[in-house]
């Protein structure tokens, strides 16, 4: 360690980022790449590989269908199953994290989805503001448990009976 020199890497500025990704993405989805991944040059080539726009529209979706009781908490369950649980876990922590700034009244700074500011708006009413931080606590223990020998499909029901708990009329 005495040897060692820390050097920090900072993200691009912006506009060398958007010029950089400008020739390597269709130009119009370069400003929601540049959202979702915070800015972050790769991430967000890695965000078009993998659809996450497309993912957490699908997930938002889903979370306002289980908000409204316009679906099967089991079916939602079957339905993340399928998905890679890391794609499936870091989609959950951006929609709530969304919905965390949207609930807290934060007017600006940054939201992985500013597309969907009004669909995360109309998620976020009701929701009691602890409630959606216990939500991403427990969201963060998921993906502690997922390095383990976990039982996926029990957590992810967790998880669902969690959202339906905090959004059920007049709270818990």
């Amino acid at each position: 360690r005495s040897r060692c020199q820390t050097v920090t890497f900072r993200t691009p500025a912006p506009e060398l980022v958007r010029e950089w990704l400008t020739g390597k993405v269709e130009p119009e989805a370069v400003d929601g790449l540049l959202a979702i991944s915070a800015g972050a040059p790769l991430r967000a080539l890695e965000a078009q590989a993998e659809d996450w726009l497309g993912e957490d529209r699908r997930l938002a979706g889903e979370l306002g269908t289980l908000k409204t009781r316009g679906n099967n908490p089991l079916q939602t369950v079957e339905e993340w199953e399928k998905r890679p649980l890391t794609l499936l876990t870091d989609g959950l922590k951006r929609c709530i994290y969304d919905l965390v700034r949207i609930a807290s009244g934060a007017r600006e700074g940054h939201l992985y989805h500013p597309g969907m500011a009004g669909e995360l708006q109309t998620l976020a009413q009701g929701i009691d503001l602890q409630e959606l931080f216990s939500l991403q606590q427990a969201l963060l223990e998921l993906e502690r448990a997922a390095v383990n020998n976990l039982n996926s499909s029990m957590m992810l029901e967790h998880m669902v009976n969690r959202w339906l708990q905090i959004t059920r009329e007049g709270g818990r």
